[in-house]
């Protein structure tokens, strides 16, 4: 039920993306919303990731029954992956920036983006009580594979942020802050620019989900992935069109 939820999520939020990107991020003032109805950036992003990050937590720590085996290893994985994006991730940022984020975020995308993690919560939480079997060794490409795509996604999403304080290298767009050029990031990432992957931070996490599928060969973990690809596959087309309309002014 809840791997059927998530896949139709996926595909509304994909359909809203191509006819206009959803508003957050670097996109946040494509629709213009009265300030009552919108919260800071970093705050909004955590909360969005924080309901699938509840449910895991309360799945590995709270809960008497945890998952066993297998399951429990992906317990793990999934809880590390949403605290890293709740929470981990927006304490570094906010660190590193060197100048105040100042983009806000419409609370109906908050809605929008924290129910639809809620079901992906429910969702993977199924997966690892359904998953009841012991890791074997053919196991262990997948999860290895997962987890290295997770450090990949931390240590873009870290470097890309600190490079931004960087005059030489950042541009500073107001009302949104700063960004690096498509030029710039493909100068630090030529090989994944050269294979045409222009945001390497989705295509990590694509991987990541994309190894977990793999391994468990569920519907909850397959139609998840299915999900995060449509999301990120048009965020990252929105993103190479702000690119090219912005790095040429």
């Amino acid at each position: 039920m809840f791997d059927i939820i998530v896949l139709c999520y996926g595909i509304v939020i994909f359909l809203v993306s191509w006819l206009t990107p959803l508003p957050y991020g670097r996109f946040c003032d494509t629709i213009v919303i009265p300030k009552l109805l919108c919260l800071p950036n970093i705050i909004s992003w955590s909360l969005c990731n924080l309901p699938a990050f509840a449910v895991l937590f309360y799945e590995l720590l709270i809960q008497e029954k945890r998952p066993i085996g297998l399951g429990l290893v992906l317990n793990v994985l999934f809880f590390v992956h949403f605290f890293w994006r709740a929470l981990i991730s927006q304490i570094f940022i906010f660190m590193i920036k060197s100048t105040p984020d100042k983009k806000k975020i419409s609370v109906f995308v908050l809605l929008l983006l924290g129910s639809y993690n809620l079901f992906v919560g429910l969702n993977l939480a199924k997966l690892c009580r359904v998953i009841t079997r012991e890791v074997e060794g053919f196991d262990y490409p997948f999860v290895i594979g997962a987890g290295l795509c997770l450090l990949l996604n931390a240590f873009y999403d870290i470097y890309v942020n600190y490079r931004r304080n960087d005059d030489d290298c950042a541009m500073y767009i107001e009302g949104l802050g700063h960004y690096l050029s498509e030029e710039t990031l493909c100068r630090h990432f030529k090989l994944l620019h050269s294979f045409g992957i222009t945001s390497p931070n989705y295509f990590f996490e694509v991987c990541e989900w994309f190894f977990v599928a793999l391994l468990t060969l569920h519907t909850e973990s397959m139609f998840y992935f299915l999900a995060t690809l449509l999301i990120l596959w048009v965020r990252a087309y929105n993103i190479n069109l702000w690119h090219t309309e912005t790095d040429n002014k």
